[in-house]
């Protein structure tokens, strides 16, 4: 989560950093614009995915996905909730 005291670190040396060491998902959150962005790796570079998606599937943990409205600071649902959505969905 994007905090504003790292935030440029975070989209700029961070970022590359995970890049080039072969991290394969990184995913920036930030609370106050609710700009959520998700980047997996493809070859050697991030390329962006699942922008605008209501769910978000994660590509680097099998079977992990979200639902971005669960990002919303200050809503999100009960953890038996979240996972009540996604047992439900299988």
């Amino acid at each position: 989560m994007l905090s504003p005291s790292t935030a440029d670190k975070d989209i700029g040396a961070k970022f590359v950093a995970y890049e080039e060491h072969g991290v394969e998902e990184y995913w920036i959150l930030d609370p106050e614009t609710l700009v959520h962005r998700f980047f997996s790796r493809q070859g050697e570079f991030f390329v962006e995915f699942a922008t605008g998606a209501p769910r978000i599937f994660s590509k680097a943990i099998p079977g992990f996905r979200i639902q971005r409205d669960w990002l919303v600071p200050g809503s999100p649902p009960l953890v038996l909730e979240c996972l009540t959505q996604i047992v439900g969905e299988e």
